[in-house]
């Protein structure tokens, strides 16, 4: 990926956006399921927890992406601290 150019890049994001918005509905709710419960899980989210495990960093997502309000649910409850950037 990283041989990529610029224009090469965009050509590829705005290929995936499109594929992504043509994915149902309920595809991308379990899709946004598998994503959350696989980063609860992982050893680097665990490890990002209170009182001296670093922030961790999230996106809210738009209609068409992979939407992560189950993940960051699930890391309040645990306390972690969340940071994402504004919407």
């Amino acid at each position: 990926m990283d041989d990529l150019n610029i224009k090469d890049k965009a050509s590829l994001r705005e290929k995936m956006r499109q594929l992504r918005k043509r994915l149902s509905g309920d595809l991308r709710i379990k899709a946004s399921e598998r994503v959350c419960g696989k980063l609860v899980k992982s050893a680097e989210i665990s490890d990002a927890t209170p009182p001296d495990g670093p922030a961790i960093a999230v996106y809210f997502a738009s209609p068409a992406e992979i939407d992560l309000s189950g993940f960051i649910k699930s890391s309040l409850e645990r306390d972690a601290k969340i940071v994402a950037p504004r919407w």
